[in-house]
């Protein structure tokens, strides 16, 4: 104890000689050890070297006092003392009484963490509470080798893969259940996002911004292209000229085939005009099919469709910095007065959009020329060289000049004489035959029942094809004659739908 008096011949961790079994008749042995404790009495608690603790050894009994012992200055022994000041014994005496057994009985500070109660029975003179500190100390330190142990192990199976596969099986099965959750939760909110109105104007806005003139500065031509440079200049001119102040609507029509589809693309692309066009069939809802035109991917979700269009056209005319230019085509069976209603408030009343009809000669009838705000535009057949080139020199020259002057010049009847050409192996001469027999057949089975349907189709064939008649008879509007004769209220005339009407009406009659 620190209070008590310390001897002046010995001290804790001093090396000493005692003399035991000392008695009258026999003087004993002599015995080496350290002192582990000075008692109040001035008694020492010695270690013997055999290993036994003497608590009372008189000063008497003290053969010789070495000093302190050797070991206090060997190295294991400082970490020893060491190690018992971190276990939390702060008194120097009872950390070098501790230290002094301990490592005179063999322990080392690599083996402390083995330490038990029966290893500290030799120590009770030592405070209790001193002795559960090592203890504590000791028990911590077997549980963190535990540990470390444990976790070598661990790293040593963790090598081989099926034991990698088994250990982490559930963490892989829990990262691929989240993953899950979470494209189902992603796609769930794409879905909703594409039901969203704003979502459909902004993939229209998208379609009308997204045109060939802003990427390109010479847009490429499409395949088997045929040079129209007049109908093409009178094209690009009609683009120029609306004002969207005051709006005028164009009507591009002609006959079927004569390529009305092809020179207002061709005029849209040249003019790097932003433009949707759309195809009107039968008795659909003009509005609908504009805005199917625009690709929304929802069309329930736009609501009212005038105002859906008013939206995306407004957006779309700040994006590209103009109106754009809508082009309906009506495809067969589809009535331009109808159309007319549904979508010339896009132009007049809203002012959107400059508007255009792509119309065939055919369907107009003359209440469609009276309808307002209209200007009308004829688109003629090909001519001889233009027809030449569309056949990319597959027919013979000869052979396609007597074509056209039976057959005419159609974008259809040359489509149809190249595929019997090609496809059919059918020579020029036996398809303008073929084509010309069954013109025929036809012309005489409509006027065989009337005399005069024949005259008035005879007079009608005397004039030229392309120049018709101005003023015939009534009796032209016959059913009979539906298909073969028509009237054009552009021009007011009538004339023939196709010229090998007009060359059979000219043989037969």
């Amino acid at each position: 104890m620190e209070g008590a008096p310390v001897s002046a011949v010995a001290e804790v961790s001093t090396r000493v000689h005692v003399q035991v079994g000392r008695t009258a008749t026999n003087e004993g042995r002599v015995v080496g050890g350290i002192v582990g404790r000075v008692n109040s009495n001035g008694t020492l608690g010695v270690l013997m070297d055999n290993g036994c603790f003497a608590a009372q050894v008189s000063q008497d009994d003290l053969v010789l006092v070495e000093g302190r012992a050797r070991i206090t200055l060997e190295r294991g022994y400082l970490d020893m003392v060491k190690w018992i000041r971190d276990a939390g014994v702060h008194r120097r005496a009872d950390r070098e009484r501790l230290s002094s057994v301990l490592y005179q009985r063999g322990w080392r500070v690599d083996r402390l963490y083995l330490l038990g109660p029966s290893d500290v029975h030799c120590v009770s003179y030592v405070k209790r509470s001193v002795r559960l500190l090592v203890l504590e100390r000791a028990e911590w330190q077997r549980d963190h080798h535990a540990e470390l142990r444990a976790l070598q192990r661990e790293r040593v199976r963790e090598r081989a893969w099926r034991y990698v596969i088994q250990r982490y099986s559930g963490f892989v099965s829990a990262n691929w259940a989240a993953l899950g959750v979470l494209s189902v939760f992603l796609w769930n909110f794409k879905s909703y996002r594409r039901h969203q109105r704003s979502f459909q104007v902004k993939r229209a806005v998208s379609t009308l911004t997204d045109t060939d003139h802003q990427y390109t500065s010479s847009p490429a031509e499409p395949p088997q292209f045929v040079e129209r440079a007049a109908e093409e200049s009178w094209a690009r001119q009609v683009l120029r000229q609306p004002d969207i102040t005051h709006p005028r609507i164009a009507v591009v029509t002609g006959l079927r085939g004569c390529g009305k589809s092809s020179l207002l693309r061709s005029a849209v692309r040249k003019e790097h005009r932003p433009a949707l066009f759309v195809e009107v069939r039968g008795g659909e809802d003009t509005l609908s099919c504009i805005v199917k035109a625009m690709k929304v991917p929802n069309l329930e979700c736009c609501g009212d469709h005038l105002e859906f269009i008013a939206d995306t056209f407004t957006k779309a005319a700040k994006v590209n910095g103009e109106p754009p230019i809508l082009v309906l085509t009506l495809r067969e069976g589809c009535e331009l007065s109808r159309v007319y209603n549904e979508s010339a408030l896009l132009a007049s009343d809203r002012r959107l959009c400059h508007l255009a009809y792509e119309v065939a000669l055919e369907s107009l009838t003359t209440q469609n020329v009276l309808l307002p705000r209209l200007d009308f535009y004829l688109v003629p057949n090909f001519t001889a060289r233009q027809a030449l080139q569309c056949t990319e020199h597959a027919v013979d020259a000869t052979s396609m000049l007597h074509f056209i002057e039976v057959v005419g010049t159609n974008c259809s009847d040359i489509d149809e004489l190249l595929a019997a050409v090609r496809h059919r192996r059918v020579s020029v001469v036996d398809y303008i035959d073929q084509k010309l027999l069954r013109a025929m057949r036809r012309a005489e089975a409509a006027w065989a029942s009337s005399e005069t349907l024949r005259a008035a189709v005879k007079r009608l064939a005397e004039a030229e094809y392309y120049v018709g008649q101005q003023n015939g008879p009534s009796v032209l509007r016959d059913a009979e004659l539906k298909g073969i004769v028509l009237y054009d209220p552009v021009r007011d005339r009538w004339m023939f739908t196709h010229k090998v009407y007009h060359t059979a009406a000219r043989c037969c009659l």
